[in-house]
């Protein structure tokens, strides 16, 4: 009967557990109070002092959160920046092989006869 009940409390335990990491989570995520206490079945005068317990645990995975988004974002310009890095060389090696006559001629674009509309 007592090891019964010793089971119980640690299943209890390790659930409670298991809910205020998934509190950390979301509110490390901006998720409001209301949200997480539906979800989560708690309180929200418990999530509320949960955030004064947990305060830093949020806050370090709200850091790490943002900091792996911006590594992500800053890899991602690089490789568009390597990309078009590699599409301007190509646009330069096709035009070394042009052979270019004459320089743009800006005459070619005016109109030589004025053609009016009469509708």
């Amino acid at each position: 009967m007592l090891l019964g009940i010793i089971k119980v409390e640690i299943f209890k335990v390790a659930a409670t557990q298991k809910t205020r990491e998934q509190f950390i989570e979301l509110r490390a995520e901006n998720i409001n109070f209301d949200k997480i206490a539906k979800q989560l079945k708690v309180s929200k005068s418990s999530l509320i002092l949960w955030s004064k317990i947990y305060e830093l645990d949020i806050q370090n995975l709200r850091a790490i959160t943002d900091e792996s988004l911006n590594q992500r974002y800053k890899a991602s310009q690089e490789h568009r920046l390597q990309m078009w890095s590699e599409h301007l060389e190509s646009v330069r090696e096709e035009l070394k092989g042009q052979k270019v006559v004459k320089p743009f001629d800006a005459e070619l674009l005016t109109p030589t006869k004025q053609v009016t509309w009469n509708g």
